[in-house]
């Protein structure tokens, strides 16, 4: 039996071992950045499911010697993985030419935040019960209507700790347990092919998945019946909370980076103070979502994660940083430091967006559609969403997944319509905010909780 419960002790042990290295090599300033996890990845394809086990274990190392910043990394957490990355890392700051005349060092602070809530059942949560169960629902989703054709996604179990150690004395680590997935659903009738996606986002360990695709079946059924729009104009438009947290997501990714900003290749910089929202419009960076899987005490610097308000009552108030850029600002970090990629040790850190958590109305979606006589309701994702100039703000989206709006009711669902505004613009033109908190998936990031959202003046056409 694995003993995760003894995970993080063994790693900050690591950590002190790589300080104790590091200062023997007479490194005087440098980082350590360690991970030991294990995972479960199921992907879903033509009703089969094929799932493998996966983790990660690995050091990344930063060394800084007069300004110049050298990287490495290497798998496994043992001595001689240590002395590699360190020597290395070395190495390398010592071959560089230019000095990086921004750096001021690495963080200090003691401070740590909370983590998520952690279910140690979830080590026994093996490929074959992941299999199972999602078999169980394809055969499940199928048995619902006999035009669907194809069930497919990916599933995603995970146990591990993180922990960073650094010169300035810090020594810190967290746990994490999450359980993600996403089914994509698609039915034919005659020549039309629909499809919805279901999430999953869980901290511990599902007792069953059934019914987790009822809705998507459900809308697909309503799809199936679309009609075309068949003209072009401003309404009013509602977008459900899964289409409203793609959109915020990728409205604020680009607008709050802290590195963006810097760069004056962010819409917002400059603008705190300002208003960029209605004025019933509150935004959070919330590091400390504890109903999101994967909340961390510590973000991939060792900086606690917390909840950082960028928007309240339409004002802006705040952009995300790590380390680097925060010391360039003059400003605190905000627990926003990330190591992306399948095995992040390998990877430096740069900014990224926390999940985000919009306040919530006191309307739901449907009493907010019940006072509309004509307007369209998207619904889902967008496609073109990735491509937007969120620069200039300007965007130009398709949505397959739209339902006109008329006298205060749900009509018709709509063939694809494309719908076009300004990303920035977005946020004023906010009349509504429903008072929805489910957790949907993130644009290129992670599940963040925000509501239904009535615009006024957006433009579709289809």
């Amino acid at each position: 039996m694995v003993d995760f419960e003894n995970w993080q002790s063994e790693l900050e042990n690591k950590l002190a071992t790589a300080v104790k290295i590091a200062t023997s090599k007479q490194i005087e300033e440098f980082e350590v950045y360690m991970i030991r996890s294990r995972s479960v990845n199921a992907e879903v394809m033509n009703g089969l499911v094929n799932a493998k086990n996966g983790g990660q274990i690995g050091i990344g190392a930063r060394v800084v010697k007069n300004k110049k910043i050298g990287s490495a990394s290497s798998s496994g957490l043992d001595d001689e993985a240590i002395n590699f990355a360190l020597d290395n890392a070395l190495q390398v700051a010592t071959s560089l030419d230019q000095k990086d005349e921004k750096w001021e060092g690495f963080h200090s602070s003691t401070d740590t935040g909370k983590e998520g809530k952690i279910d140690f059942d979830i080590i026994n949560y093996d490929s074959e019960q992941v299999v199972n169960q999602i078999g169980e629902v394809i055969q499940e989703t199928k048995a619902m209507d006999d035009r669907i054709f194809a069930v497919g996604g990916n599933f995603n179990s995970t146990y591990g700790v993180m922990g960073v150690a650094n010169s300035e004395e810090l020594l810190k680590s967290t746990k994490l347990t999450a359980i993600i997935g996403n089914l994509n659903v698609q039915a034919r009738d005659g020549g039309k092919i629909k499809s919805d996606n279901v999430s999953v986002f869980r901290n511990s360990v599902p007792e069953t998945l059934l019914g987790l695709t009822e809705p998507a079946v459900s809308k697909i059924q309503k799809l199936l019946k679309s009609r075309k729009f068949g003209q072009s104009k401003q309404l009013p438009v509602v977008f459900d909370n899964s289409s409203a947290t793609q959109m915020v997501g990728r409205s604020l990714s680009n607008a709050i980076n802290g590195e963006a900003v810097i760069n004056h290749q962010s819409a917002f910089a400059d603008k705190i103070g300002d208003s960029v929202a209605a004025n019933d419009v509150t935004i959070y960076d919330d590091g400390q979502a504890f109903d999101i899987p994967r909340t961390l005490a510590i973000d991939a610097e060792g900086v606690a994660r917390q909840t950082t308000t960028i928007i309240e009552d339409g004002v802006l108030l705040s952009y995300v940083f790590d380390t680097y850029h925060a010391n360039i600002y003059d400003v605190n970090p905000t627990g926003n430091a990330t190591r992306g990629g399948s095995q992040s040790y390998e990877n430096n850190p740069n900014i990224g967006i926390n999940p985000l958590r919009m306040e919530t109305g006191s309307k739901s979606m449907d009493e907010i559609i019940t006072e509309i006589d004509e307007g369209i309701l998207l619904t889902g994702g967008f496609m073109g969403l990735h491509t937007t100039n969120v620069v200039s703000g300007d965007f130009s989206v398709v949505n397959q997944q739209a339902f006109e709006i008329i006298g205060g009711e749900i009509g018709d669902a709509l063939e694809a319509v494309t719908v076009a505004g300004d990303h920035y613009e977005f946020f004023k033109k906010i009349t509504q905010i429903g008072n929805e908190q489910e957790v949907k998936p993130g644009f290129f990031g992670p599940p963040s909780i925000i509501p239904s959202l009535e615009l006024d003046g957006i433009t579709i056409s289809g």
